[in-house]
């Protein structure tokens, strides 16, 4: 499942491949050289994905899809992203987990 926080708010994506087409997707992002903008989405897999991380390239079946400060869009897994953005990371996976939460329980009321 993916779910990407867009300008019409929060949407389920079907597919891996419609993420590999969102305009600055990075499957090769070198975290020393780029700064975290925000948070735009997750996904959750029972395939595992590669991350977007040049200096990991693991498969994650779990991670988030961040966008930079540049314009790149990569997929991090959750610990590569702890690792290589520490707490800037954790803060802005918090507030895309706050906001989901938020948009579902106004869904389900």
């Amino acid at each position: 499942m993916i779910t990407l926080n867009r300008e019409r708010g929060f949407e389920t994506v079907g597919c891996w491949d419609e993420i590999l087409e969102l305009p600055g997707f990075c499957e090769n992002l070198d975290p020393g050289e780029h700064e975290l903008d925000q948070v735009i989405g997750n996904y959750l897999f029972k395939d595992r994905i590669p991350c977007g991380l040049s200096t990991c390239h693991e498969p994650h079946g779990k991670g988030y899809i961040a966008s930079t400060k540049s314009g790149l869009i990569p997929n991090v897994g959750s610990i590569c992203g702890k690792n290589h953005f520490g707490v800037e990371f954790d803060q802005l996976s918090r507030t895309y987990t706050r906001a989901i939460t938020e948009h579902n329980n106004r869904q389900s009321v």
